[in-house]
């Protein structure tokens, strides 16, 4: 878990996906691996550990009209051990994250230390990849919820695990099929009085071919089923169907997009009906990365797909990102991004109230001071506004000093 400010006010349009399972990013690795034609290095062990105390400052981290600051500690302690074979590679994340906010604002939940466990397994043969992983977090809902549902006035921690696994088949040097399954599973201690707990799983298919050494070409078919514990007891299927190509204009700029459509099912309960509704809605996501220099990256990122959230219900959710990283030189770095997310609803869900849209704007400043200690400062600006309510601004001060450290070997 991180919960420095440029975490919280990351609106990452990565995450208003097509679907919470997508098979394509397996398959550039395995085009990767391919193509270095060569195995991975011998059985090695490694053991690495991090610590992170950080303080931050927000000005309204409620949202509200009326707002009051709060101000807290953060602090990261974890491990991660790698296992590198010729074949095989497994990595484990270990750590714990502690909170203690103070102020005139609401701190509710927000001293606390949590969890964070995650797991990742690849294992590659001559033509296939078998890839598994999972992972465990406990993080306040005030700080989970920026992104989904805006609401972060509430006590309740919500815990959420993600499991996935996929097996991608090299057909020849220029075709792939690869076939991937998830679940999510987003749950919240306490009573909370808005948010539910929901169930996400998925299956995706795709099959990815290499025109030439600048042009691919995809094809995309999957399936994600939504269920909520709501009082309206949501059950919903959403089908997406998509087609895309990325190409390489130069070595400095390549770009990607992926058009196609979401076919939703969804059925709610409302007083003794059960009403079933059928929803066609566009689906697509375009991006672009140019390298101006060694030293400069700048992306940006535009999609539109159908989610749920922890309100129990479906969205359509459009989202437009820009980021900029620049390092001066090997201690001094810049970052900067930018985010605009809609949230609106779709037939067979009343919203009312929870329409919404959230803009972000976030510059960090890090310097190494020696390869091991790092600090960082950050300032992030967050402007929520729900469906019939005035514009509200949350600022974010987040200043740490993070080592990492080497255990084994």
């Amino acid at each position: 878990m991180c919960l420095s400010a440029a975490s919280s006010t990351k609106v990452a349009v990565a995450k208003v996906t097509l679907r919470y399972i997508s098979a394509r990013y397996v398959s550039a690795l395995v085009f990767a691996i391919f193509a270095a034609a060569s195995p991975l290095q011998a059985s090695n062990w490694t053991i690495d550990g991090f610590a992170l105390q950080g303080f931050e400052v927000d000005t309204n981290r409620d949202f509200s009209e009326d707002g009051a600051p709060v101000y807290g500690s953060v602090s990261e302690l974890g491990m991660s051990v790698l296992l590198d074979q010729q074949n095989l590679q497994w990595q484990t994340d270990l750590g714990v994250a502690g909170l203690f906010f103070v102020g005139p604002g609401n701190t509710q939940g927000l001293r606390r230390a949590d969890p964070v466990i995650a797991s990742e397994i690849v294992y590659s043969m001559p033509r296939t990849i078998i890839e598994g992983g999972f992972s465990f977090e406990v993080e306040p809902s005030a700080f989970a919820q920026v992104e989904d549902t805006g609401i972060t006035d509430e006590s309740a921690a919500q815990l959420t695990t993600d499991v996935f696994a996929s097996v991608t088949y090299l057909v020849d040097a220029r075709n792939s099929a690869s076939l991937e399954a998830s679940g999510r599973l987003v749950r919240f201690t306490g009573e909370p009085v808005s948010l539910v707990p929901n169930s996400t799983y998925g299956l995706n298919g795709q099959w990815f071919h290499r025109v030439n050494a600048r042009l691919g070409t995809n094809a995309q078919l999957g399936a994600t089923r939504f269920t909520a514990d709501d009082d309206e007891n949501p059950d919903s299927v959403i089908l997406d169907s998509l087609v895309g190509i990325e190409y390489a204009f130069n070595p400095r700029l390549s770009g990607e997009t992926n058009v196609g459509v979401n076919v939703v099912r969804s059925r709610v309960t409302r007083g003794e009906k059960r009403e079933t509704d059928l929803t066609v809605a566009f689906a697509g996501d375009a991006s672009l990365v140019w390298s101006p220099d060694e030293a400069t990256v700048v992306d940006v990122e535009i999609s539109q797909a159908v989610q749920p959230n922890s309100l129990g219900e479906l969205q359509n959710v459009s989202g437009v990102g820009f980021g900029v990283d620049h390092k001066f030189n090997e201690r001094l770095n810049i970052e900067f991004e930018s985010s605009y997310v809609r949230r609106a609803a779709i037939s067979g869900f009343e919203t009312e109230g929870t329409n919404r849209q959230l803009a972000t704007f976030s510059p960090t400043l890090g310097y190494r001071f020696t390869p091991n200690w790092e600090g960082r400062v950050s300032y992030g600006l967050e402007l929520n506004r729900f469906e019939g309510a005035s514009l509200t601004p949350n600022q974010v001060v987040f200043v740490s000093i993070s080592r990492s450290f080497n255990l084994l070997p």
